[in-house]
């Protein structure tokens, strides 16, 4: 007897959040197709029909996070006052990161998501000027960003964390980036 079939969107939806399980435990390396398809009960030939490669899974997944930070990186450029501008830009880097744990940790821990991301450069457009606008050119404004972007991604993988609430994880990171790049 054959299986229902799920509408399209349903089951890119499911091929999607499977790889992102599978890639946060296992690594997208560890990761085969087989896998994602053992995990939601389809055939591999049913999860090739969404994708055809972990690196096209691996784009749909973070697409959404790097609009987000191009919407953002425009938002905040629009904002004559600097301060606020800065402001704006950790508040809405914050809530990126807390709104996708783990997809921020994936991104952070993952030697071959961070290798996707080096080499394609849509994604790497909005960090830099996420970068620029927060940290500045100088070395220490540089080094400030990265801990508190790569300290903020990191929270969604640190088991001492899990039980944090997101209001409170939200705040207690705004609260972080203000003090380490607004003073």
């Amino acid at each position: 007897m054959a299986r229902p079939v799920a509408p399209r969107g349903e089951a890119r939806a499911r091929v999607l959040e499977a790889a992102l399980d599978l890639f946060t435990t296992q690594g997208v390396n560890g990761t085969s197709l087989q896998m994602i398809a053992d995990r939601i009960g389809v055939t591999k030939a049913a999860v090739y029909f969404q994708f055809r490669t972990k690196e096209d899974i691996l784009r749909a997944l973070i697409a959404p996070a790097f609009g987000r930070i191009t919407d953002l990186v425009v938002r905040a450029q629009a904002e004559p006052d600097p301060r606020q501008r800065r402001e704006l830009a950790i508040r809405g880097l914050v809530d990126l990161v807390v709104d996708h744990r783990r997809g921020a940790a994936l991104l952070h821990t993952d030697p071959a998501a961070h290798a996707f991301l080096e080499t394609h450069r849509p994604f790497q457009e909005p960090i830099r000027a996420l970068a620029r606008m927060l940290g500045g050119d100088e070395a220490v404004g540089r080094v400030r960003f990265a801990c508190f972007a790569g300290g903020a991604m990191l929270c969604g993988v640190n088991p001492e964390l899990r039980d944090v609430d997101e209001p409170t994880l939200r705040q207690a990171l705004v609260d972080i980036g203000l003090r380490l790049l607004l003073d």
